[in-house]
C-alpha cells in the first residue's frame, strides 16, 4: 500500500511518499509546478537542493535514520514544508 503525505493549501498541493521513508528508498513528489526542492537535516543543514521544471520529482535518498525537512517553493511565493522521517 502506498504511503503518501499530501501538503495542500488553496487548491494546490504537494504529495510526497513513501512516508516514512526507508534508508536507500526512492522518495517521490508530485508538485503543482516548477520550483525548488530542498532537504535539510534536523539541524537545518542543507543536504539537497534541486530546481525542478516538471510536476514530478524522485530521487533515491541514502540518508541515515532520523528526521529531515522536505520543502518546495516556487517563484510565485507558494511553499510547503514537511517533516520527513527516515527509518532503517
Amino acid at each position: 500500500m502506498p504511503r503518501w503525505l499530501y501538503l495542500g493549501l488553496w487548491g494546490w498541493g504537494v504529495q510526497i511518499g513513501p512516508v516514512p521513508l526507508k534508508t536507500g528508498e526512492r522518495l517521490e513528489a508530485a508538485l503543482p509546478g516548477p520550483g525548488t526542492i530542498q532537504i535539510r537535516d534536523a539541524r537545518g543543514t542543507l543536504l539537497l537542493q534541486e530546481e525542478v521544471a516538471e510536476p514530478t520529482w524522485s530521487a533515491v535518498l541514502n540518508l541515515p535514520a532520523g528526521w529531515y525537512l522536505f520543502s518546495w517553493g516556487d517563484a510565485l511565493g507558494r511553499s510547503a514544508v514537511r517533516r520527513l522521517l527516515v527509518v532503517p
